[in-house]
């Protein structure tokens, strides 16, 4: 006799079958868990690119500065809390946003332009200039980020969709 049929239907179908319970064919299960991991990864170097600045630059008056940098904060922390919640407009409006405060930062800092003065500020702006660009390459091109706001059916936190 046969080792299959020693078997229960059930048991066969386990065997021929190896996907999990749940699987849908097209979608890679834990992906939308990465995707949010990416995005406390992006947050927590926002910030550390936001204290960074706070810190690394030579300027006596710093309530300017500090009023820029929550406000990139407030922004950036909003529209991070939009991806997470699968909001598919979020994504691009948070890579501009990282532009404009790159560019922000680069007006602000303008002396760190001026190499031989202030060759910290410049190591200041251009450490700050890439966090942000990471970030806004990792917004658009991640695909577990891009998979945690695709429109699929099934797709939204509170099961609409």
């Amino acid at each position: 006799m046969s080792e299959q049929s020693k078997l229960s239907p059930q048991e066969v179908a386990v065997i021929t079958n190896p996907r999990p319970l749940g699987y849908t064919l097209g979608r890679v299960p834990g992906s939308s868990r990465r995707g949010r991991r990416a995005l406390v990864v992006i947050f927590c170097a926002l910030r550390l690119n936001d204290l960074l600045i706070y810190f690394g630059s030579p300027v006596n008056d710093r309530s300017p500065l500090l009023a820029a940098i929550l406000t990139a904060a407030l922004w950036t922390t909003i529209l991070l809390a939009g991806v997470w919640f699968r909001q598919n407009w979020c994504r691009p409006a948070l890579s501009f946003v990282l532009f404009v405060i790159t560019c922000a930062v680069m007006m602000l800092f303008r002396d760190a332009l001026d190499m031989p003065v202030s060759h910290g500020l410049f190591v200041v702006v251009a450490i700050s200039a890439l966090i942000n660009v990471a970030a806004a390459w990792a917004m658009v091109c991640l695909p577990d980020i891009r998979r945690l706001t695709s429109r699929a059916s099934g797709s939204h936190p509170f099961g609409y969709g």
